[in-house]
């Protein structure tokens, strides 16, 4: 039976031709139609309700990864060793030590002790890529990325095994008259304070913390 259709059909053609004489806020559906029909009504000129909002990919630290950011999910930390960074020529020297401070759970694949870390990635700053000068693995010079798409500082094939990961130092060399002499201007979180993530073998475990209370840039 096509009845109830042409009846919806004409009292939605009625509906219209009433809205367009009435505000949509002061016209009273229920007074026209009744409350069945008013509610008919509603449910079908109500717009569909938008999709849910979503976070791109490129805006979560680190960018584009599928991977285990939870810090607790792995023992590697990274820490500013205060003794070892410092002033040199024309520069100023942040190093930053791999550390093992367990308290994770064995039964988690990033902390079943046969990760390493093969990947540090620093949440950076585009516009202070000039200011780095150089970028250093256990004291030796080592190449580098720096994404100013993604705002990106990624140090790869480190190659540390569970072993040798602890007690390893990335040092990054920071020009002193430059736009970005200290960590302060050149990591996004600020006030000295600096967002990493290690990367295992896999990629798929990238613990995220903050590193920071770094001596001043040189005057």
């Amino acid at each position: 039976m096509r009845t109830p259709t042409l009846l919806v059909g004409a009292a939605l053609l009625l509906a219209t031709a009433l809205l367009c004489a009435t505000p949509a806020s002061a016209f009273d559906f229920q007074s026209v139609f009744g409350l069945r029909g008013a509610r008919t009504l509603r449910a079908v000129s109500s717009p569909p309700p938008p999709p849910p909002a979503t976070t791109s990919p490129a805006l979560v630290f680190p960018p584009l990864c599928n991977c285990d950011r939870r810090p607790r999910s792995s023992p590697f930390r990274m820490a500013l060793d205060l003794a070892t960074s410092g002033p040199e020529t024309g520069a100023q020297r942040y190093c930053f030590r791999v550390d093992n401070v367990g308290g994770c759970d064995p039964r988690l694949k990033c902390c079943n002790g046969q990760q390493g870390v093969e990947k540090v990635e620093f949440d950076i700053v585009a516009g202070c890529k000039s200011s780095l000068m150089k970028v250093t693995v256990g004291g030796v010079q080592r190449s580098y990325e720096y994404n100013t798409k993604l705002s990106v500082l990624r140090v790869t094939n480190l190659g540390l095994t569970p072993s040798s990961a602890p007690g390893t130092e990335v040092c990054l060399f920071l020009a002193a008259k430059s736009a970005c002499p200290g960590l302060a201007q050149l990591c996004t979180a600020g006030s000295g304070l600096c967002k990493y993530a290690l990367f295992n073998k896999d990629r798929d475990c990238c613990p995220v913390g903050l590193l920071g209370a770094a001596p001043p840039p040189p005057p």
